[in-house]
């Protein structure tokens, strides 16, 4: 009979073994299926192409579109202006931040265009 290191070290043995053998396994099928699509690729771009795709239709012609009058340039904004002074009253900075950004958010207009007066709450 075995002793119990060699029980031990047999199994560890043939674990390993066994993850080996299924690491092994995984390869070959992954490289099978490598190889197989490589043929059909091989296969696609070699056969000849008797038509043109479905979607072509040469009766239609691209014409570029050319604005009639120049497109002025979108002002530049400095995210870091300010319009003016605004009161907080009952209100934490932090939560008075969020309202405004939340605001501009809605608005869809940067926060740089947009002037506070006041923000209070209501009680």
């Amino acid at each position: 009979m075995l002793s119990s290191s060699a029980l031990t070290a047999l199994c560890v043995l043939l674990g390993c073994a066994v993850v080996f053998a299924l690491l092994a396994a995984v390869a070959v099928i992954v490289l099978c299926f490598r190889v197989s699509s490589l043929e059909n690729e091989v296969r696609a771009l070699s056969a000849p192409r008797t038509s043109l795709p479905a979607m072509y239709d040469p009766d239609i012609t691209i014409v570029p579109v050319v604005p009639s009058e120049p497109i002025a340039p979108a002002p530049v904004y400095d995210p870091n202006s300010t319009v003016g002074e605004m009161s907080v009253f009952d209100v934490p900075d932090r939560t008075a931040a969020k309202l405004m950004a939340i605001v501009a958010n809605e608005m869809k207009t940067p926060l740089a265009q947009l002037k506070f007066i006041s923000i209070k709450e209501v009680k």
